[in-house]
């Protein structure tokens, strides 16, 4: 099946899919309603009717929440599938039916495909760096841990002549230095993705690129000089001590490696609302163009304009859950949308 061909394809069901999507946010509705209303009754001074109110709200509340759970993820599923496979048929058919559009309205609609695109890959770049910030982390609080684990051991050392002890010892230390290894190899491999972000997302047309607080310092070059030291088996008191030196390094790179991951969310978060936005204005825009197309008729006609509507519910949509508690972007969107909206970043220039 061609990509056109599948695209077809897709068009042809979006009636059915904007009628599913109707009845599946009316039955999440209805839903939330019951769960409101047995939430809110209440039992008086009358320990009977305590009884029985505790017991319907046992016996009701859960399945009510685990089915709103199903259609969240339904909901979710739709507007999803429309916004990553309903890109390229509206790029098809505004291609192909907006021809008649004057000059203006089809500069708005290329400047608002660039700022999506934009704004998409800025949320790519966030999102990467997200992960290698988590991971880098994960590692830090790893060897952290480790290293503490094994100045412990090493303090039982001190005062123990068991044999065992020194053993446990020994091998709870060698660990934490190979965990202090990979610290600083994450470290440098970091610090060199810190330079390599800042220069990708200032290439990139939004609104405003600059994110503060993002350079190299002296807290993140991370350098375990003792881990040379850890090849044998030293005294207690030698190890104990540089142990607590490690941590002392690991304890503000953690910091200041968290601080950046505040800051990169935050970026990504502004981004998504500028995707938002130039997002509703594409659909605003091919909703206006395509209205007053004469060449779109019938189902066509029909199954484009439902279409748009979910790609403007599915806006909304993520619009909403950002703003939920201050939701970091990357818990919101799934890659393939950025990457859809990248893809499809240009139409044939048209002879107006």
């Amino acid at each position: 099946m061609t990509e056109n061909q599948a695209a077809a394809d897709f068009l042809s069901k979006s009636d059915e899919a904007k009628a599913y999507l109707d009845a599946t946010r009316a039955k999440k509705t209805l839903t939330e309603r019951q769960i409101n209303d047995y939430s809110e009754m209440r039992y008086g001074w009358n320990p009977i009717n305590w009884v029985k109110l505790s017991f319907t709200k046992a016996t009701k509340l859960p399945p009510l929440r685990k089915e709103i759970g199903k259609l969240a993820e339904q909901e979710r599923a739709t507007l999803l599938t429309a916004v990553i496979n309903g890109e390229a048929p509206l790029h098809d058919v505004f291609n192909a039916h907006a021809k008649g559009i004057d000059g203006e309205l089809d500069a708005r609609y290329q400047a608002a495909l660039l700022r999506r695109s934009s704004a998409a890959a800025a949320m790519s770049s966030d999102f990467a760096f997200i992960e290698l910030t988590n991971q880098t982390i994960d590692v830090l609080q790893s060897a952290y841990d480790q290293a503490d684990s094994a100045r412990t051991m090493e303090h039982f050392d001190m005062f123990s002549s068991n044999s065992g002890i020194s053993f446990l010892s020994y091998l709870e230390t060698s660990s934490a230095a190979d965990a202090l290894k990979t610290a600083k190899a994450q470290m440098e491999t970091y610090q060199q993705h810190i330079e390599k972000y800042r220069a990708d997302r200032a290439t990139l047309t939004l609104s405003d690129h600059r994110i503060e607080g993002l350079q190299n310092s002296n807290t993140l070059d991370l350098v375990v000089d003792m881990i040379s030291e850890f090849a044998g088996i030293f005294t207690s008191w030698d190890n104990a001590e540089k142990l607590a030196k490690a941590m002392e390094k690991l304890e503000p790179a953690l910091g200041q490696t968290r601080d950046i991951r505040a800051k990169v969310e935050d970026a990504a978060n502004l981004s998504a609302l500028e995707y938002l936005n130039a997002d509703r204005e594409v659909t605003a825009l091919r909703q206006q163009a395509l209205s007053a197309s004469t060449g779109i008729t019938g189902d066509l006609r029909s199954n484009v304009m439902a279409l748009l509507d979910i790609r403007n519910a599915a806006t909304e949509y993520f619009k909403d859950n950002l703003k939920a508690q201050g939701t970091p972007a990357i818990t919101v969107f799934d890659e393939s949308v950025l990457n859809a909206a990248h893809h499809f970043r240009k139409t044939p220039a048209r002879r107006l």
